[in-house]
């Protein structure tokens, strides 16, 4: 239970939410003492329990490979490893999976269900591997770019005209808006680097120029706080709101000084990821965004800030 208990703690330290927290260790704690308050209260159940046998060795090795699924889903994409990473990785961890459940394994006649269904199963696995594998290698590997895709062609209203040339060819009208940029654009400071001055003068800036401040309180072990920048502040219309924000990440890796426990203290940050907004009175907005919040329910946020 080790592993499954470091990860939920993990978790609920990440989210900061005392509820979830509570709940989860509860049934948690419950899922663990039902099975000896039943054998205790029932002793005749210990005579129903099935004996040890072959069969434990493959249920623990069907349970080896759902951790391993499980470190898969919690290192995708979108969470930590970068494609071109994860998916030559996951293909051969799946070829190599598909291997041992016994893909090359011969069908014995009087093998029974279990093992053809063992060897269909590893044929299943060793495709599926080496899918990802040339799905990675098309997109990502070498061959990227010898397979162009076909580009749609998406029919835009036609700019505004202001006077045709001699040569008969229309002139945009000039002052069309400029490209926003892939993702939201931060000023960024770390633990020790004299934070409070700093933010003192972004906000005093922020103040007179009637901006509210976006603060994205951010640390490297943070799993959410990868997210956010993974899913949510590379969101396009969360970068189109972000634009009349003064947005701030705050570096919070390195183990916190005095100057840094002053300021979680002052905007309730318990953990992270937590992002602070203070509106354009500079008056801070207390309990707007704790935890990860994908990008639609980010943007209403971001909206409800004046």
């Amino acid at each position: 239970m080790g592993p499954f208990l470091n990860a939920l703690l993990l978790v609920i330290a990440t989210m900061g939410n005392w509820l979830i927290g509570f709940v989860s260790l509860f049934l948690f704690g419950l899922g663990m003492g039902l099975l000896l308050i039943g054998v205790g209260t029932f002793p005749a159940l210990l005579g129903t329990l099935p004996g040890s046998g072959g069969w434990m060795e493959t249920v623990k090795k069907g349970m080896g490979l759902v951790l391993l699924a499980m470190a898969f889903w919690f290192v995708r994409p979108s969470i930590f490893l970068p494609a071109k990473f994860f998916y030559p990785l996951l293909g051969a961890t799946t070829v190599v999976v598909g291997v041992f459940v016994g893909a090359f394994d011969p069908v014995l006649p009087d093998g029974g269900w279990w093992n053809r269904t063992r060897k269909a199963l590893g044929i299943i696995f060793l495709v599926a591997g080496l899918v990802f594998l040339g799905g990675s290698l098309v997109t990502h590997g070498p061959l990227a770019g010898a397979f162009p895709a076909q580009t749609a062609v998406v029919r835009t209203a036609a700019a505004p005209v202001s006077a045709v040339g001699s040569a008969g060819a229309a002139v945009a009208t000039p002052g069309a808006a400029a490209a926003l940029p892939a993702k939201v654009q931060w000023q960024t400071v770390a633990t020790g680097n004299d934070v409070r001055a700093f933010l003192d003068r972004e906000m005093a800036a922020a103040k007179a120029a009637r901006q509210p401040v976006m603060i994205d309180f951010w640390a490297e072990w943070c799993v959410y706080c990868k997210k956010l920048d993974k899913s949510v502040w590379n969101d396009a219309t969360v970068v189109a709101e972000a634009q009349r924000f003064v947005t701030i990440k705050i570096d919070a890796t390195a183990p916190d000084d005095a100057e840094m426990t002053a300021i979680k203290e002052a905007w309730d940050v318990a953990g992270l990821p937590r992002v602070v907004f203070i509106d354009s009175r500079g008056e801070y907005l207390p309990g707007r965004s704790t935890g990860f919040n994908p990008a639609p329910q980010m943007l209403e946020i971001m909206q409800s800030i004046r």
